[in-house]
């Protein structure tokens, strides 16, 4: 057989066709797989821009809420520092206090003392010259009974001796009179001392306490505003820590907002390249199916040329 023999022919036209259909239908499957590959990177693609959304927004919350509570940091750092300072005024001014209480209680003390004994001076004083006094009166009731019994005799020549007694008895009552005065006035006076010096020394006492009451206030104060002044420094440490967290959440959100644009990118490409090849398979297919067309055209041909042959091969 010639190789223009139809029947040649007829077998490799029949695997032409064949090969065409089957390239025919791997194209259109592969385009389908292309188009669900694509269709899925786009819809990963809009999930992971909407996270990305989601995270930038987020990361806008927590940037204005850390600006936020930089602000309270501040504002509690400078009520601490303040409430330190006052603290430590107040210890100073109470510890003084309590000094000078102290020294005004010691000099009272001193002065109570000094009064006391003078008013017992005094008191003793007292005491002896009401004695003295006792002793005159008795001297002068004995020297007017002498001068009594005198003028009652004949031959008293006017008593003059009893009558010099009663006068220096009088003068010496007189006297004693004046001492008993002096001393009463005296003691008034020790006694009017000595209640002021326990009054002030009564007053010194209760400015002792209430000062020692603020100083041990003032070192509470001066505790609690060490305790607060702890915590914020804690919250300090706490907001630079967020502010560090948030700058690594704005940085990874920039480069997920950089990944997302790169990958849309990309998406798009791949769609345009995907447009293209589908259209570029459709223009295949319409040749393929204008070959398969014309393969069976040629094929029928060839059949109709080989009946001649297989009407002689049968006579």
């Amino acid at each position: 057989m010639s190789a223009a023999d139809p029947r040649m022919l007829i077998p490799a036209l029949s695997d032409l066709t064949e090969e065409v259909g089957r390239w025919s239908a791997r194209a259109a499957e592969a385009c389908m797989v292309a188009q669900t590959a694509q269709l899925a990177a786009r819809e990963q693609v809009e999930q992971v821009s909407h996270r990305a959304g989601v995270i930038a927004y987020q990361a806008g919350r927590d940037e204005a809420e850390v600006d936020r509570a930089a602000g309270e940091v501040a504002r509690c750092r400078e009520v601490c520092t303040a409430a330190l300072y006052a603290a430590q005024s107040a210890i100073s001014a109470t510890h003084d206090a309590v000094s000078q209480a102290n020294q005004a209680l010691s000099y009272w003390v001193d002065k109570l003392s000094d009064a006391e004994a003078r008013l017992a001076a005094a008191e003793a004083w007292l005491y002896n010259a009401r004695n003295r006094l006792e002793q005159a009166v008795r001297w002068l009731q004995e020297a007017q009974a002498d001068l009594g019994a005198c003028l009652k005799s004949e031959d008293n020549h006017g008593c003059p001796g009893p009558r010099r007694a009663v006068a220096n008895a009088a003068a010496l009552v007189e006297e004693a009179q004046a001492e008993v005065a002096a001393a009463q006035a005296e003691v008034a006076a020790c006694q009017a001392r000595v209640a002021l010096c326990r009054r002030n020394v009564a007053l010194c006492e209760a400015a002792v306490r209430m000062a020692k009451a603020a100083e041990e206030q003032a070192n509470q104060a001066m505790a609690i505003a060490e305790r607060a002044d702890s915590f914020a420094q804690a919250a300090q440490a706490a907001h630079d820590q967020a502010r560090r967290h948030l700058e690594a959440e704005l940085s990874a959100s920039a480069a997920m907002a950089t990944a997302v644009q790169a990958a849309a990118g990309q998406e798009a490409s791949a769609q345009a390249d995907l447009l293209e090849a589908m259209a570029a398979e459709t223009r295949a297919q319409r040749l393929a199916h204008l070959a398969r067309a014309e393969l069976t055209y040629r094929f029928d041909r060839l059949r109709e040329l080989n009946q001649p042959f297989d009407r002689q091969l049968s006579h």
